[in-house]
């Protein structure tokens, strides 16, 4: 079956609202204001290839999807604000295929002021999407396209909360400071024994100054710190991960619209992680990870790796294309 909005987030709308109104409300120097609202629907057609990863027997699956978008932006001299609702919806002639039908919600808003020197401002998004996987359970990394195990089809539904809040100073023409900051929120409806996946929250902290050699060089240093936390209630596990980084950054604007930047750097990361013991030998507690296996009921480690890469960006007058290479570690579901 679909996986429906079973927690329609009224108090997300509430919420939502509330603050950009609260925001496209506050007093403004500048009298000239822009309100927009351009709604867009959008149907189209969806064909699947074995879509549950049968071994034998593979079957397709043709589908409409609806595709709706109600962004309201208002702005002025200085501020900008934004709510851009959307939802997706798809549908499936068949009765066998109704479980593969997804339902999405995307609820994102966001906020800008600025002055002569800085700009201050937030992104906040809550989601709820679904999320249908069918995977090999074992696979051999030499020969990942010889599925011999068992597979796992999971029809799951993901739940996201995220707010990330950023401050910009241009101190002089050659020098600019930043912080930018992060929390994000991501919980499941089915349980890991069912989906496999994991819970977790992370924050962040990074600050940022550049050094403009020329009208189309500069040079960055970036410092940032981490904190990411998980929770596997089948086995009593709780990763608890910190990480440091120091990264410096090099950026050349090719032209008015693009530019190309190279990052490098070494992250440190410390973890730590407990398992709640399920009984005792000996008067020592035994403990078991996800694959059932006897491990040490608690694990501390740290580690220092390199990361960095390239990157392309293009800025056209709608869209923003980026093109990157990179090495870098950040959190996931995967615990």
């Amino acid at each position: 079956m679909p996986q429906s909005l079973k927690r329609w987030p009224t108090s997300a709308w509430h919420v939502s609202l509330a603050l950009v109104c609260a925001l496209m409300l506050a007093p403004e120097r500048v009298s000239a204001a822009q309100w927009e609202l351009i709604p867009d629907v959008g149907v189209g057609v969806q064909f699947e290839t074995n879509p549950r990863l049968q071994r034998v027997d593979e079957d397709e699956a043709t589908g409409l999807f609806v595709n709706l978008k109600l962004p309201l932006t208002y702005e002025t001299g200085r501020s900008m604000a934004s709510f851009k609702p959307r939802y997706r919806r798809s549908f499936y002639a068949e009765d066998d295929d109704e479980e593969l039908e997804d339902e999405d919600l995307w609820l994102p808003i966001a906020y800008q002021y600025r002055t002569q020197r800085s700009t201050t401002g937030f992104r906040a998004e809550y989601s709820d999407l679904s999320v249908r996987t069918s995977e090999f359970e074992d696979v051999d990394p030499d020969n990942p396209s010889d599925g011999s195990g068992n597979i796992r089809n999971v029809d799951d539904s993901q739940e996201r909360w995220s707010f990330d809040p950023y401050w910009n100073l241009l101190i002089n023409p050659a020098n600019r400071i930043g912080l930018t900051g992060g929390y994000e929120d991501v919980s499941y409806d089915s349980s890991f024994v069912t989906s496999g996946r994991v819970p977790y929250e992370t924050t962040y902290i990074q600050g940022d100054y550049t050094h403009i050699l020329d009208p189309r060089n500069s040079v960055s240093l970036l410092l940032a710190a981490g904190q990411y936390d998980a929770e596997v209630d089948f086995t009593g596990t709780e990763n608890d991960t910190t990480s440091y980084s120091v990264r410096g950054r090099y950026t050349r604007n090719i032209s008015e619209r693009s530019e190309f930047s190279i990052t490098a750097g070494i992250n440190n990361t410390e973890f730590d992680i407990t398992r709640t013991p399920i009984g005792n030998v000996n008067g020592e507690p035994i403990c078991i990870n996800v694959a059932g296996q006897i491990v040490p009921c608690s694990e501390s480690d740290d580690e220092t790796n390199f990361v960095g890469g390239a990157e392309f960006t293009r800025i056209g007058i709608e869209s923003r294309t980026t093109f990157s290479v990179n090495q870098a570690i950040r959190p996931s579901s995967n615990g």
